[in-house]
């Protein structure tokens, strides 16, 4: 008990790093809610948000070029800002978007007319930084809204050119968009912005608390296996066994502390959001087997024994990297298929691909299914036990 108590009186001599980082966390969460409110502004009227009319600069690609693609485009473009993004690669208009160069992107297939009257979801392509959101709804709506008039036109007998024409006159006398709840939900627009909040900072999560329990418990961890500590340690009456299993109760018990917080934090800021409601428990295991994972990578790093001006560089360079090449800080809809497929070798990979899974709007793919969560959750372990057995190997060869 007394060699326990002491690494916790050590921990408090790093206590500045755990500061730090802290901030730096904070600071990350009120750029967050700095971001996500301007998702969030609704007028409640009945059982409805009224959206307010937004100017959209929408990027398109108009494959088919056609008399109703055309007029289409002509409608979007009487109150929001059209861009051409023909000649633009697939990357480039991802880019665009996540970084709100363009509110949101749509790609009319070359079949648009035949697919728009088979009531065919491939007829056009939607694509946002936050696709849940309400600015989405409202390009979307305004889409659903010009094909479902033309169609009614059609089956009263218009022709094809005279049923674009009234169409465009029709929806001249009411442009407005809203955005439907149904009856008893108690989701509103804000709910959405809350989960792209939650998913990132979620994502950052797993960034800080390698950081902080590696820079700091890890500098702990130095310490009692080297230089004058290491000595005074050896000469106690305390078998080498038990002093290690007191440095991994610490770093465990640390690590436990870390992810209590942050759950506390999640459901604080978003305890409304869709990825809370429907999937609390998997958010909260995705973290903790996150952090036991970065409290074994700490135990693993922090067994070189680094000296302490080496030490911040070699947890900043290792965080980081794996932070972006990770999809941490980059959507991982946005990297190169080759960094994706080097960093499924690596934890984080596996927590965001979860984190995103379980995120309205994060741009992944990926649905979220039981064999998703523990595929990555028994990869994540299985990396954690790698890190702790290469700890172990280390210390002892160096004892050798």
């Amino acid at each position: 008990m007394h060699l326990f108590k002491n690494f916790f009186r050590m921990l408090s001599k790093y206590k500045s790093g755990i500061i730090i980082y802290g901030v730096i966390f904070v600071v990350m969460i009120a750029v967050l809610l700095a971001n996500g409110l301007q998702f969030g502004a609704v007028k409640d009227k009945d059982s409805t948000n009224q959206v307010e009319n937004d100017t959209y600069t929408i990027g398109y690609t108009d494959n088919s070029d056609s008399e109703l693609s055309r007029g289409l485009l002509e409608y979007l473009g009487e109150n929001n800002e059209l861009v051409d993004m023909s000649g633009k690669t697939e990357d480039n208009i991802k880019t665009m978007v996540f970084f709100v160069a363009v509110t949101a992107y749509i790609d009319i297939d070359e079949d648009f007319e035949a697919k728009a009257l088979a009531g065919d979801e491939d007829a056009i392509r939607t694509l946002a930084a936050a696709s849940d959101g309400p600015s989405s709804y409202v390009i979307e709506s305004m889409i659903n809204n010009y094909i479902k008039t033309y169609k009614t036109y059609l089956d009263l007998g218009f022709d094809s050119s005279e049923a674009i024409e009234k169409t465009a006159d029709n929806l001249k006398l009411n442009a407005d968009a809203t955005v439907f709840v149904p009856e008893g939900s108690d989701s509103t627009a804000l709910d959405h912005s809350n989960d792209f909040i939650i998913g990132t900072a979620c994502k950052f999560f797993i960034y800080i608390s390698f950081s902080a329990i590696t820079l700091c418990v890890g500098g702990v961890l130095v310490k009692n296996n080297s230089g004058k500590v290491a000595e005074r340690i050896k000469a106690s009456p305390v078998k080498p066994n038990m002093i290690s299993l007191t440095n991994t109760a610490g770093l465990i018990v640390c690590g436990i502390v870390l992810w209590v917080i942050m759950s506390i934090v999640v459901f604080a800021l978003g305890g409304s959001s869709a990825m809370l409601r429907l999937h609390p428990a998997e958010v909260l295991i995705i973290l903790l087997v996150s952090v036991v994972c970065n409290c074994s990578m700490a135990s693993f790093i922090s067994s070189f024994n680094l000296s302490d001006n080496v030490m911040p560089m070699a947890v900043n360079i290792i965080g980081l990297g794996l932070s972006f090449i990770s999809g941490v800080f980059v959507p991982q809809y946005l990297m190169d298929p080759v960094v994706l497929s080097i960093s499924k070798f690596l934890p984080f990979y596996w927590a965001v691909r979860v984190i995103d899974s379980l995120c309205p709007g994060s741009g992944s793919e990926l649905e979220f299914t039981p064999s998703v969560m523990l595929t990555s959750c028994g990869i994540i372990l299985l990396a954690a036990v790698v890190f702790a057995v290469g700890g172990a190997l280390v210390r002892k060869n160096k004892k050798a």
